[in-house]
């Protein structure tokens, strides 16, 4: 992460992927919420990679703080920890891919939420105050909005399961 700059977070809609231009980094991730002594912090253990090559993280945090403690995890402890599952929310599949456009990292997420595929794009190392109108997209890359303050699209409040009237809305 650049000194002093932080990512952004935008819904987007995807055309037309590149197949030679951009090297892409693609893999599965999956991301589940355990159980906790306390309401205050959130436990995840999450899988990434793909073809049975995987790494593993378990991730604590305290709510509504953006940096926690990431430990690397075996796969053995992964499967123990399963077990600590917590049910009320739901398992995050995400297809990642990662890639560099003009020297600026991205990563753009797919996931399914409430029935329909939403993409998510994160911009890596981009200053708060720089207006992304001066940063050139990729040009399969349309912008929908930008949610990088909008709890509705962390990955903790997408896992919630919600009952479909008090469900938010992704509106695309």
């Amino acid at each position: 992460m650049c000194k002093e700059e932080r990512q952004r977070k935008f819904l987007v809609h995807i055309t037309d992927l590149p197949s030679q231009d951009i090297a892409f980094k693609s893999y599965n991730v999956e991301e589940i919420y355990l159980k906790t002594s306390s309401q205050e912090e959130v436990v995840k253990i999450r899988r990434r990679g793909n073809n049975q090559k995987y790494s593993y993280i378990k991730e604590t945090k305290v709510k509504n703080q953006a940096v926690g403690r990431k430990v690397e995890i075996s796969a053995r402890q992964w499967s123990q920890l399963l077990q600590d599952r917590d049910c009320s929310y739901r398992v995050m599949k995400k297809q990642r891919s990662a890639f560099v456009f003009n020297t600026v990292s991205f990563v753009i997420d797919t996931l399914e939420h409430d029935g329909m595929d939403i993409n998510l794009m994160r911009i890596e190392c981009l200053s708060v105050g720089v207006d992304i109108g001066t940063i050139e997209l990729p040009p399969f890359i349309k912008i929908d909005r930008e949610v990088t303050y909008d709890d509705n699209f962390t990955t903790l409040c997408m896992a919630a399961n919600h009952s479909e009237a008090s469900s938010p809305r992704i509106v695309t």
